[in-house]
């Protein structure tokens, strides 16, 4: 059993390729409490700010898991810093024992930092790298990430910084991607523009890289201005399909207007 969440992809194209039975923690939130039980329990998710996500955490906390071997796939674009150790720390809180703890460098999407066009065109031998996952995980390896040796404090974002990041231009069409893919359901569309309301905001950056028109930039330095990503290998589809909340929100409404 594998569990994702994606933004751009590169955890999806991960997951995948390890297990493509995988599950959306992004929907998974939503089922009923239960154990999760399985032979190999993992997780496959990004670095953001170096450490993990706060829905990654969120389920972490919220969720039972039954296995002996218990693993982590951390999908990273230059340095993941102290993520795997902070993944490691977390899960022992919450009563969960990793066994394995890994990382996959993949096309660092980080808009202040990347060139994303540069990223792209990267040989990051990623396919050998989740070769080797795979060989490490069929047998049963034991095996925790060491910290990176280079930190990058540019990458942390300050705790209110979410609250400013992004801004909406007058080249929206009210399309309704964005709403469609944020995880956390940030936006809503009005007059046919959309809204952003930060509030529970996660910055993943999903909205930013799908927006077809670029209409959703950033208020902090880009390194390429306009420039975008999605993983060659995933379709947008795919992408809306891990983190669309909308199914839920109609199921929800369905049930009380049944009350």
């Amino acid at each position: 059993m594998l569990f994702y969440f994606t933004a751009t992809g590169n955890s999806l194209y991960v997951a995948k390729r390890l297990d493509p039975r995988c599950i959306s923690i992004a929907q998974a939130i939503h089922y009923d409490p239960q154990p999760y039980q399985d032979a190999q329990i993992g997780i496959v998710c990004p670095v953001h700010a170096q450490q993990i996500p706060e829905l990654v955490s969120t389920f972490l906390h919220d969720a039972h898991f039954d296995t002996p071997y218990f693993y982590m796939i951390l999908t990273y674009g230059s340095h993941y810093g102290k993520a795997p150790q902070q993944a490691f720390e977390l899960a022992l809180r919450l009563g969960i024992n990793p066994a394995y703890i890994n990382a996959v460098m993949m096309a660092d999407s980080f808009l202040p930092a990347a060139d994303i066009e540069k990223e792209m065109a990267a040989d990051k031998h990623i396919s050998a790298q989740i070769d080797a996952i795979r060989t490490d995980l069929n047998a049963r390896r034991r095996f925790i990430l060491p910290p990176d040796a280079q930190d990058e404090p540019e990458r942390c974002m300050r705790p209110d910084a979410k609250r400013t990041m992004f801004v909406i231009s007058e080249d929206c069409i009210g399309c309704g991607i964005c709403r469609k893919i944020c995880p956390m359901d940030r936006f809503t569309i009005q007059a046919q523009k959309s809204q952003y309301d930060p509030k529970g905001c996660i910055a993943c950056m999903a909205c930013i890289h799908a927006c077809p028109m670029n209409a959703i930039q950033l208020t902090i330095p880009e390194k390429k201005r306009n420039a975008r990503y999605r993983n060659a290998h995933i379709t947008l589809c795919e992408l809306i399909e891990a983190n669309d909340q909308h199914p839920y929100k109609k199921d929800m409404h369905d049930e009380e207007e049944k009350r």
